[in-house]
């Protein structure tokens, strides 16, 4: 039994009881939320005991700051289990500590980054998953500007805090959610594709 789902579901039932609009929609938003907080919180707990004890404590809190205020408002890949995410944001943070300790990213990539970033969050975000629940178009747009300000917030922080060796781990964080971006959008480019060939398939 997923204790985490088991609580989530007990909370979301319980604040459901002071919602009395549109209670199917609220009571998807709700649990999305609420779970993602609570993974969050066990995730980030593991994962700073491991990078404290490796001694790389300060620049893991900086990635899984940079990585909350990009990816939280745009979206990407998801995996199956919770296990999966854990193992898979563990290394990525782990790449990009690395990474930021032994390559530095220069100013000019770093703004071309933003740039390319700004576009991805304004002509295709936020991303449709499965685990989001449905945005209305104001919603959409609040998010468009969260991530559009939280990925300036990630490169100005870099390029000012240059001499310290987290503002390049943070840059690469920057790097791998703009790279995963651009790998989602053409997934779903060519899932589409290929739905729209079988379509026209059974038509004809």
């Amino acid at each position: 039994m997923d204790i985490n789902a088991t609580l989530c579901n007990k909370i979301v039932d319980n604040m459901m009881k002071y919602v009395e609009n549109d209670k199917e929609t609220q009571k998807e938003k709700l649990n999305y939320y609420i779970r993602v907080i609570m993974d969050g919180v066990g995730n980030f707990a593991i994962m700073l005991l491991v990078f404290l004890l490796s001694g790389f404590g300060i620049e893991y809190i900086a990635c899984y700051i940079a990585l909350s205020v990009t990816r939280t408002f745009l979206g990407g890949f998801h995996l199956k289990t919770g296990d999966q995410c854990l193992m898979m944001t563990f290394g990525v943070f782990y790449v990009c500590i690395v990474l930021g300790h032994i390559c530095d990213v220069a100013i000019p990539a770093k703004l071309l980054v933003l740039i390319c970033w700004i576009l991805v969050v304004w002509l295709y975000g936020p991303f449709k998953s499965p685990q989001r629940p449905r945005y209305s178009d104001a919603k959409k747009q609040r998010f468009r500007i969260m991530a559009t300000t939280g990925g300036c917030i990630v490169v100005i922080c870099s390029i000012i805090f240059g001499k310290y060796v987290f503002s390049g781990c943070i840059m690469w964080v920057m790097i791998y959610q703009l790279t995963e971006s651009i790998l989602f959008i053409a997934h779903e480019r060519i899932n589409n594709l290929n739905a729209h060939k079988t379509f026209k398939g059974k038509e004809g």
